[in-house]
């Protein structure tokens, strides 16, 4: 049987599938901020008011000047800023910071989950805070605690990106992930070698009609990406009798008559 989820849906206290065979894992570095959720406290600032100011009242002679005053501030310049508080004087208050989110569980009870699995490691937890929210999560995912995923016979981690920083290991918890080795001649199968070209960081290329239309010829099948449709005419109007142009909905329908077309010919 083959069943397929989101990693949340493995990743929580009472998964549905509890006893997988073989967990494939795709796009593997894409999970990094789902994996790590089920054992991360995440008190927002909507959502559990009370408690989150209690926290600030407790942190705030710890965190930073900067920190401090965008909780107080809370203005939009501070949305998405994210800073670590000191785990050397995190670890002076831990006693206080596990009393203070016991006093809450009861008036915030979606936060009881993850906080049965951290409560008794926060040493081994870094606290984030933004102005919006705090957030205590383990230092790494320990995944190998969670059976479904640990009990598994193999995993397989899929990613077009992967690396050798140890990313895979850090969020999935594992110690080593065996990667399997490119296979020789694969530069003479496929699509897989691109040259990619930002043309707004190159404003000689972009306002350059005939290195374009160079590129196009050696490149016999050219994508450009483009965020709206003046733009798709901009080009459209720009390579109009230079190069055979597919349009992004016609191409849709039909893509095979791009990747088969001898070239060159432009997908916009």
């Amino acid at each position: 049987a083959v069943a397929i989820t989101t990693y949340s849906g493995l990743f929580n206290t009472n998964p549905r599938i509890n006893d997988p065979h073989t967990i494939i894992c795709d796009d593997a570095h894409a999970a990094e901020n789902f994996v790590p959720d089920m054992w991360t406290l995440r008190v927002q600032r909507n959502f559990h008011s009370k408690l989150f100011q209690q926290l600030y009242s407790l942190l705030k002679g710890i965190m930073s000047d900067n920190a401090a005053h965008r909780i107080e501030t809370a203005s939009q310049q501070s949305e998405g800023v994210i800073e670590m508080v000191s785990a050397i004087a995190l670890n002076d208050i831990c006693k206080q910071l596990a009393d203070v989110v016991m006093a809450f569980l009861d008036e915030y009870p979606d936060l009881s989950y993850p906080w049965k699995l951290i409560c008794r490691q926060l040493p081994a937890c870094n606290l984030y805070c933004s102005a919006e929210a705090f957030e205590i999560r383990p230092v790494l995912t320990p995944t190998m605690t969670h059976a479904p995923f640990a009990s598994a016979r193999q995993r397989v981690y899929m990613s077009a990106t992967l690396g050798e920083d140890g990313d895979l290991e850090r969020c999935f918890g594992i110690k080593k992930v065996t990667r399997l080795p490119v296979p020789e001649g694969w530069d003479k199968r496929g699509t897989g070698r691109r040259l990619i070209l930002f043309p707004e960081l190159s404003p000689n290329i972009a306002d350059n009609d005939e290195v374009l239309v160079k590129l196009f010829a050696e490149a016999k099948r050219t994508l450009i990406l483009v965020p709206n449709n003046k733009s798709r005419d901009a080009f459209q109007e720009k390579l109009k009798n230079k190069v055979k142009i597919f349009v992004g909905g016609d191409a849709e329908e039909n893509i095979e008559a791009f990747r088969k077309d001898s070239g060159p010919a432009v997908l916009i």
